[in-house]
């Protein structure tokens, strides 16, 4: 197994035998042929394709043919003690065996990789009550809700997602929605270790289909929303659901799954897979259940979970619509796990909005709204929010992206229920980009996505100017907005650069708009999670604070 070492006061790196690597590799079915390991020197940390690595590593290879014999080579030359490859070179395994580095010959690269990393470690997530949150939508959201709900019930607890990831009260900027698999265990132990029993994880499909939480103990999975994402990677709407289901399927008769029961989406993929359902929803047989002033928490939840019952009151005006679905997901996870019903009460009372969720990032000299194009938000609370501020505005201009790789009939009902929204309020000017200067090329939106999204648009009567690249849609807006002016920039991406480009582009040209931001984006998120802003480190660049 995994051990660690210490020196002094110094807590070296762990290391496992690879022997130990190789039994249980193959006790799974993923090692077609276990090498000679006779001598072989443990392995301290696990490196994959071209990541830099270091003497002791564990090195697994997930490039194709071509590129990989100079990448392994390389990760050799800079220490890696042995090689994980499906389908290795014969000629570069018998090469590296004279040097007295041995192949694990495995037939799936990543999920070696995810059991490696938890062997590392100790497969901590098992001294761990696990929350894994998942779903298209609001998983971010959820995770820092519940985060904010455990915090503030006074337990030692852990959080991780796509915009912040916190130990206690420490916090730090991530760099995936969820880590990958060497990334995810180490945290995972250093959770384990700071003494913390719970955390809470935001999971996404891909990080399900490359096996980075199949090595992960979850005990409480949360769905969110279910819609189309991520094409490229699972196929098909059918795959893209498959592999969300499997989240809940790998939760045993023990584990519990927390839902939301009024979506028949959501319940086809998260009900019914022997886990005890919690369905979450307004609807009768809520087990959980959302009225606009509380949330409650009855006979058949404390039957099923063993938790008291409880009625949580809803006092903050942000918590309506699908944000209070969100916080209702939240509240029912956090209690299951052990939360008490004042901590879960006080931990959504301090929630005050995500950047780029309907985000009124300035009100001077115009009024600027920034959102992510959640597909919920849009149809449930777009025109809620921005017809106050319409009123107020002498003119009204939006800026829309395309949303790529999600498919032509996402863009379709989008441009739809967007172009209403916009005649609604009566908008002065309809600017669309395809986002190709920041996106990649797999989130490229396609002509058929693109002309989706402007057919619907214009079957409103718009006029819309296109462009391929976000600048020059925000070049445009700089030069038509003026004071008292209302802009909506909406777009899937994250993080999206167009509030920077505007800012720069008005400091260029005197004006000094968007400097009193309210608040800034470190302090919307690490208040969601319940915990201060000052203990974020490693912090993206800020575009500003009120004074």
């Amino acid at each position: 197994g995994a051990t660690q070492i210490m020196t002094g006061a110094t807590l070296t790196r762990p290391q496992t035998p690879l022997a130990d690597l190789a039994t249980r590799l193959t006790r799974l079915g993923l090692l077609d042929r276990v090498p000679d390991l006779a001598g072989a020197p443990d392995y301290q940390g696990v490196t994959w394709s071209l990541e830099p690595t270091r003497p002791g590593d564990l090195h697994i290879n997930l490039l194709g043919a071509k590129r990989a014999p100079a990448a392994v080579r390389r990760a050799v030359l800079d220490g890696a003690v042995a090689v994980c490859w499906s389908k290795p070179n014969a000629e570069l395994v018998e090469e590296l065996r004279a040097q007295g580095v041995p192949v694990l010959e495995v037939n799936d690269e990543r999920r070696a990789m995810s059991l490696s990393s938890a062997l590392l470690h100790g497969f901590p997530s098992k001294d761990i009550a696990m929350i894994g949150i998942t779903g298209t939508n609001a998983k971010t959201t959820c995770t820092l809700m519940t985060a904010a709900c455990l915090h503030r019930s006074g337990m030692s607890s852990a959080f991780s997602c796509s915009e912040l990831a916190g130990i206690d009260h420490a916090t730090t900027k991530p760099t995936l929605t969820t880590p990958d698999a060497p990334e995810l265990q180490r945290w995972l132990g250093e959770v384990r270790d700071s003494g913390s029993t719970t955390a809470v994880l935001e999971v996404s499909s891909q990080a399900i289909s490359d096996a980075r939480v199949a090595d992960v103990a979850v005990g409480i999975a949360v769905c969110t929303t279910i819609g189309v994402d991520h094409l490229d990677v699972h196929g098909s709407e059918a795959g893209y659901r498959a592999v969300k289901r499997s989240l809940f399927e790998g939760l045993g008769p023990d584990g519990v799954a927390v839902f939301h029961g009024d979506d028949a989406a959501v319940v086809e993929v998260a009900a019914g897979t022997g886990a005890i359902d919690i369905p979450v929803g307004r609807s009768p047989g809520s087990v959980a259940r959302i009225t606009d002033d509380a949330l409650h928490f009855g006979p058949e939840f404390a039957r099923l979970t063993g938790r008291p019952q409880a009625i949580v009151p809803i006092t903050n005006p942000l918590l309506r619509a699908h944000v209070l679905t969100n916080a209702a997901l939240a509240a029912t996870a956090a209690l299951v796990a052990g939360a008490n019903p004042a901590g879960v009460e006080a931990g959504l009372a301090g929630y005050a909005g995500l950047p780029r969720r309907l985000q009124v990032v300035t009100r001077h000299p115009f009024t600027l709204v920034d959102d992510m194009c959640n597909p919920l938000s849009v149809a449930n609370t777009l025109e809620d929010a921005l017809a106050p501020l319409r009123r107020d505005a002498r003119r009204f201009l939006a800026g829309i992206s395309v949303r790529g790789n999600r498919g032509i009939p996402m863009n379709a009902q989008l441009g739809e229920i967007l172009g209403g929204i916009l005649v609604r309020l009566d908008v002065d000017e309809v600017h669309v980009t395809r986002n190709e200067d920041f996106v990649g090329p797999v989130d490229w939106a396609t002509d058929a996505e693109e002309q989706a999204l402007l057919g619907a648009l214009r079957s409103w009567g718009l006029e819309v100017t296109v462009y391929r690249e976000i600048r020059p849609l925000v070049e445009a807006l700089h030069r038509s907005l003026r004071r008292d002016d209302l802009a909506l920039l909406i777009g899937a991406h994250r993080p999206a650069p167009g509030v920077d480009m505007l800012r720069e582009l008005l400091a260029g040209d005197g004006r000094r708009a968007l400097t009193n931001f309210a608040p800034s984006a470190d302090e919307l998120l690490a208040r969601a999670a319940g915990r201060s802003s000052a203990s974020i480190t490693k912090p993206t660049d800020r575009i500003g604070n009120r004074p």
